[in-house]
């Protein structure tokens, strides 16, 4: 009988583990096969299976092979917002299991996405994919020349290249040269770099200097976050501050920007602007604000460089090339609006030549295409 009695125990034990799993099904509309990261909301996880947690989730492929996953908080409240795992959905779609079991190994990354604060090269934060790699300006650069431009690091290796570029900068080797993984050849000054925002009134820009405060919030593997905030400076006599909250995921050429303005404290609706430098007019610079994308294309040293940016089309008043010879002044740009509590969700990104995958101008295009054409018809995950 007490033979019995733990057979059936356990039946019922492994009955209620399979009830656990949590079935999902990948689709790609846009037919593309690439590996992806999919988001999975974690109330509705947790609604489904109370044992979930950030600690013991897992997810498994069809074949029952533990994948890549990774609980992240969006916006820096404490709260896990989404499920992240790494899919290959096929043009047919794919199909995975959500459970909980911490015993699971995570299986290891092979790219990744990452993000910190370097306070050992005057308060920069960087952040970097498989593709692609930028920084922004920290306080400890207030009195310099830079400003809230963003930089792009040309990296052209798959792997994690910002601690060891700033671990050989602080040996005096520099990333300014190419040693077979990239270097820092983007020159950025006191433009908007590549996906830099400004208040944008009477027909002129007001820039907000290098960000005042940064706060870490997930350093990857499968989406990096972190916060910058920037000011207070004066515009029209009102003290504008702004925060943005950054985000980057592996295979995308483009980090995702979450913008909020405030007006003397409080969230306002502002008219701002987002671009990227044409380097004095050196660069040939495109929009198309009917699809909501702008780009530059120019030669830097002996290699070609695309940047661009990706702005909701309903936020989009127009397309401006400002065309000057000072690589300060000149830039390709969105004037846009915010909405009425100052939010505004933008994309800034580059492919570089000599990384491959983006060799010409029009290959950076069509990119750039694509890339709205999946904003608008992402994967799609939903419960079986």
């Amino acid at each position: 009988m007490k033979r019995f009695m733990s057979t059936l125990l356990l039946l019922l034990a492994g009955a209620s583990l399979l009830a656990a799993n949590i079935a999902i099904r990948v689709t790609a509309p846009v037919n593309n096969r690439e590996r992806r990261v999919v988001a999975l909301d974690w109330k509705t996880l947790v609604r489904q299976n109370k044992r979930l947690s950030p600690k013991n989730a897992r997810v498994r492929d069809a074949g029952g092979k533990v994948i890549l996953s990774q609980p992240v908080d969006n916006d820096g409240d404490g709260e896990i917002d989404e499920l992240l795992f790494l899919a290959e959905p096929g043009s047919q779609g794919g199909d995975y299991k959500v459970l909980a079991n911490a015993s699971l190994k995570m299986p290891e990354a092979k790219v990744r996405a990452f993000a910190r604060y370097v306070p050992e090269r005057k308060d920069d934060f960087a952040w970097e994919n498989d593709l692609v790699a930028f920084r922004a300006y920290g306080p400890a650069l207030r009195e310099g020349a830079e400003n809230c431009g963003f930089d792009c690091f040309m990296k052209r290796v798959e792997y994690p290249i910002i601690d060891k570029w700033y671990s050989l900068e602080q040996q005096g080797r520099g990333y300014h040269l190419d040693y077979g993984e990239g270097y820092d050849g983007y020159k950025v000054g006191a433009s908007l770099g590549c996906g830099g925002s400004a208040v944008w009134r009477d027909g002129q820009m007001f820039r907000s200097e290098v960000y005042a405060g940064q706060r870490e919030l997930s350093r990857g593997p499968l989406r990096a976050v972190f916060e910058l905030s920037y000011g207070p400076w004066e515009v029209a006599g009102k003290q504008v501050t702004e925060k943005k909250i950054i985000s980057i995921e592996p295979g995308k050429r483009m980090f995702r920007v979450d913008d909020r303005f405030f007006a003397d404290g409080k969230p306002a609706e502002m008219e701002i602007v987002i671009g990227v430098t044409t380097h004095g007019g050196k660069a040939e610079a495109r929009g198309n604000p009917e699809k909501g994308y702008l780009y530059a294309w120019e030669k830097i040293d002996d290699s070609h460089l695309g940047t661009a940016v990706v702005v909701p089309r309903e936020s989009i008043k127009e397309y401006k090339l400002i065309d000057s010879r000072n690589p300060d002044q000149g830039h390709a740009l969105f004037v846009a609006s915010t909405s009425g509590d100052g939010r505004i969700t933008y994309y800034a990104g580059y492919g570089w030549e000599k990384a491959g995958g983006i060799t010409t101008r029009e290959q950076w295009e069509q990119y750039l295409e694509q890339f709205v054409r999946e904003l608008k018809a992402p994967a799609a995950a939903r419960m079986k």
